[in-house]
């Protein structure tokens, strides 16, 4: 506010005569004191730096004293209001007075608009509190003051003034004192909306290498929504047919400050199809929001463009203001971007309208009002309304596990360390192609150990991961039987069964449609679900079944020739089938202090149920699964290992005898290994692994 101590005003210095000392408080001194404490206009500045407080003159005091008195010659200029009560403040780039008119010259009645950007304001010429972009208010006042001579050295000084108190949050919000009967606009707000162009599908990406997919930002609708709300006795002004905004007044303009001569008229722009919106502009600007779009964009809000409503039974006003296609400015930490907005509300007093009285023409309260609404809002990352942004993401099994596999079997450390360990096998789409190929002598040789390896970090992550469980869900081995010549992988003249079969595997895979009872894999195998039973398995097809089928046909007696391709369950719904009488062909090596009689001798039991009933055999498997729970720090949740018999079981029915192991020249294994979460419906994830056997060396 004015410091009171001007008013009456006071020098800046003394005047001293020859035997005294007088301060002269309403000398023509006081005005260079006054001005250097405010922001005045230019002009006035100006003068003011060409007077002085003049020569002291000599002058006798009542009682015949000399005394110092401060010079009246002071000029003021004529026309002093009109001339003065316009122009630049002074210190101020983008804030300035315009002269309306003089009401009375005789008793100095005068009306001059202030305009002054908010930047300037906040910067120049007022307090700010609170955080800029956030919530802040800015307080300031508008003041005048009149230094009147009188033609003596003293002045007549009086002065006047406003306080304004300034609110912003995230909008532009006034309070001001006076005399108003009604609050016209009682609040303001700004929110800048981008609605991209659908895209959040996998389509035309290769899921293998790409993991996330966002929706790309480009050849976005770019648009500002002006909302307000109208104090309770106005309503829309339709008399001219213009509306409550009309689409004439709607401009917009993006920069640091305010200027009037860049903002364009966006909704006439808009409704003629030029500036921003020429060249097929406004067709993708329109397509943005259309649900017939090839894309569907139902995700767009129903926003309509420069449309004023007609009434505003709630008060609330909400107006979309088109500005192009990609039309904002790049972010900016600082908020040196802005985007303005300035728009005519012309609206009506029905109220007044409606009240018995005296007419706005005889001095009664007026039916229209109308004001232009000029707002700004900074462009700053997180402060744009984005729809039709997407995001899809994808994971599997594969992200936190894998399977090794170990071929052989040993009986210390040493002999380990000589085995062939194929790590990191495990694939997402079943393709046994790139798979390891496996030379192998004899059964012993070639017992196979499938590891499963879970990521230790995430299975003890949480209270929920820590409950989750790698299961071996389904198994299933192809055992080939082929005369040599077919082992020469060639188009013609040999058809071999397991060229066929890679031919099958190597088929591409459907997609995975939802909530469906499973989806072919490739041409060799379906990923079949039992929602019932919550499980899942791997299923041959029946081309497959038809190469290979899961009986071999029985041979003629006295005679067993071995079927070309044959089919075997080793596990199923994380069991281990076997016939009537036989052995299994899988097992798991159980860890922990209290196996039951069993657990312990299973892995002896196994490994006689391959090589024979022998001492040699039972004490190899109990030394090699001891190795094995060592080596892999095997847990029974997340670090799991299984033995799978490499070798075809012949029955006695088909022999005339006893079962016979026999190692096929060919294996081909498929596995199916699933998170177990705990849950009731478990969100089963595959990762499948196929690898095969050669067993003729």
């Amino acid at each position: 506010t004015f410091d009171a101590a001007n008013f009456p005003c006071s020098p800046d210095s003394t005047h001293t005569a020859a035997s005294t000392s007088t301060v002269w408080p309403t000398s023509t001194c006081c005005i260079k004191k006054a001005v250097t404490e405010y922001r005045t206009l230019a002009d006035f500045d100006t003068w003011e730096d060409g007077i002085s407080c003049g020569d002291v003159v000599e002058r006798p005091n009542f009682d015949g004293s000399s005394l110092g008195h401060p010079s009246p010659d002071v000029t003021f200029p004529e026309q002093f209001y009109e001339g003065f009560l316009t122009g630049d403040i002074s210190g101020m780039d983008d804030c300035w007075v315009e002269f309306v008119s003089t009401l009375d010259p005789f008793i100095g009645i005068y009306t001059a608009t202030l305009r002054c950007d908010e930047v300037e304001m906040r910067n120049n010429a007022g307090i700010l509190k609170g955080t800029v972009g956030v919530e802040h208010t800015i307080d300031t006042f508008l003041g005048i003051a009149n230094f009147k001579p009188t033609g003596l050295e003293v002045l007549d000084s009086l002065a006047s003034q406003t306080a304004i108190h300034l609110e912003k949050t995230s909008f532009f919000s006034v309070s001001t004192h006076g005399t108003n009967k009604y609050t016209f606009l009682e609040y303001v707000n700004l929110r800048l909306v981008a609605v991209y162009l659908k895209d959040d599908n996998f389509a035309g990406t290769d899921e293998a290498d790409v993991r996330t997919v966002r929706t790309d930002n480009s050849l976005a609708a770019h648009y500002v929504q002006v909302t307000f709300t109208m104090g309770a006795d106005y309503d829309v002004n339709d008399a001219a047919g213009a509306g409550l905004i009309p689409s004439d007044s709607v401009r917009a303009s993006s920069g640091t400050f305010f200027d009037g001569t860049a903002m364009a008229h966006m909704c006439e722009d808009y409704s003629a199809a030029t500036g921003t919106f020429d060249a097929g502009g406004k067709a993708m600007f329109d397509a943005r929001f259309d649900t017939n779009f090839p894309n569907d964009q139902d995700c767009a809000p129903a926003a309509q463009m420069c449309s004023s409503p007609s009434s505003v039974s709630d008060q609330f006003v909400s107006y979309n203001i088109p500005l192009g296609i990609d039309w904002f400015p790049g972010y900016t930490k600082d908020m040196s971007e802005n985007v303005f907005v300035d728009l005519v509300v012309n609206a009506r007093d029905a109220t007044a309208e409606a009240a018995a009285g005296v007419a706005p023409n005889a001095g009664g309260d007026a039916f229209q009002m109308k004001t232009t609404l000029t707002a700004s809002i900074p462009v700053v990352e997180g402060g744009i309304n984005i729809f039709c942004d997407g995001v899809t993401a994808k994971t599997d099994l594969k992200d936190v596990a894998n399977a090794d596999l170990i071929i052989g079997t040993a009986s210390d450390v040493d002999e380990v360390s000589r085995l062939t360990i194929f790590e990191d096998i495990a694939s997402t789409n079943l393709d046994s192609v790139e798979s390891p190929e496996i030379d192998t002598d004899s059964i012993e040789s070639g017992l196979m150990t499938l590891v499963l390896k879970g990521n230790s970090t995430y299975f003890a992550q949480s209270t929920a991961t820590r409950a989750y469980s790698l299961e071996l869900e389904d198994v299933v081995t192809l055992h080939i039987m082929e005369e040599s010549p077919c082992f020469i992988e060639t188009s013609a003249p040999f058809s071999c069964a397991f060229n066929e079969v890679k031919a099958l595997v190597a088929e591409a895979s459907d997609e995975n449609d939802g909530d469906t009872d499973g989806y072919d894999l490739n041409g060799a195998f379906r990923f079949s679900i039992d929602r019932v039973r919550q499980r899942a398995y791997l299923e041959p097809t029946d081309a497959l079944k038809t190469l290979c089928p899961f009986n071999p046909v029985r041979p003629a007696v006295g005679n067993a020739p071995l079927e070309t391709c044959v089919l075997r369950r080793d596990v199923r719904y994380r069991g281990f089938p076997h016939r009537v009488g036989a052995w299994s062909t899988a097992m798991e090596i159980n860890v922990g202090a209290d196996l039951d009689d069993e657990a312990r001798f299973m892995p002896a039991d196994f490994m006689v149920s391959i090589m024979g009933d022998s001492e040699y055999a039972s004490t190899l498997g109990i030394n090699y699964a001891a190795l094995i729970r060592t080596e892999e720090k095997l847990n029974n949740r997340y670090r799991r290992a299984f033995w799978i018999n490499p070798g075809y079981e012949w029955t006695p029915t088909q022999t005339g005898g006893e079962s016979i192991f026999t190692l096929s020249q060919k294996i081909l294994l498929f596995a199916l290994i699933n998170l177990d979460e705990g849950y009731i419906y478990p969100t089963v994830c595959e990762m499948m692994d196929g690898s095969d056997s050669d067993g003729d060396g």
